[in-house]
């Protein structure tokens, strides 16, 4: 009998759920880094997951896309704090138990202006404090799209440096 070597989780630990099928779906950890990160395995139905840990006060980018066969169906990113266990908080699909959203960002034009302004910033979650993090998620949600195909990254600095 093969036994597998279990790590006892880490208290308190918000838990998320990776997983993919090829040009199918994609939710994984774009930044952050995570405390603890589990083997892949592969369900009955073809999807690879894992679980990944992170303890309260850590950030991630969270990124879920799905597809068909005609291309992107769903493209979310969502920048996520964990929280102390049994603190209420935001729901996010794949994350357990909650976490506080600092950005929500939905539909591809607008998640790619995100994450190359999120590239720009070496994927440093810790650096914004959490009223950038509402101004950089309000923009990239109501921006023109006109405004969003000629982003720069110093466009979402000045949103940042706004009082």
């Amino acid at each position: 009998m093969d036994r597998e070597h279990v790590v006892a989780p880490i208290q308190g630990a918000t838990q998320v759920i990776e997983s993919r099928l090829e040009k199918r779906i994609n939710r994984r950890v774009f930044a952050g880094q995570a405390r603890r990160a589990g083997p892949w395995r592969v369900g009955a139905d073809e999807v690879a997951r894992r679980l990944l840990e992170f303890a309260p006060g850590d950030r991630f980018g969270f990124d879920l896309w799905a597809s068909n066969d005609y291309g992107s169906t769903r493209w979310r990113v969502v920048v996520c704090e964990a929280l102390p266990a049994g603190e209420p908080g935001d729901v996010v699909p794949d994350v357990r138990p909650f976490v506080n959203v600092l950005a929500d960002v939905s539909g591809a034009r607008r998640v790619q202006a995100f994450m190359a302004w999120l590239q720009s910033k070496n994927d440093d979650l810790q650096r914004l404090n959490a009223g950038e993090w509402g101004r950089v998620h309000l923009y990239s949600n109501r921006a023109p799209l006109v405004r969003l195909n000629g982003l720069q990254a110093g466009l979402l600095d000045s949103v940042c440096a706004e009082s």
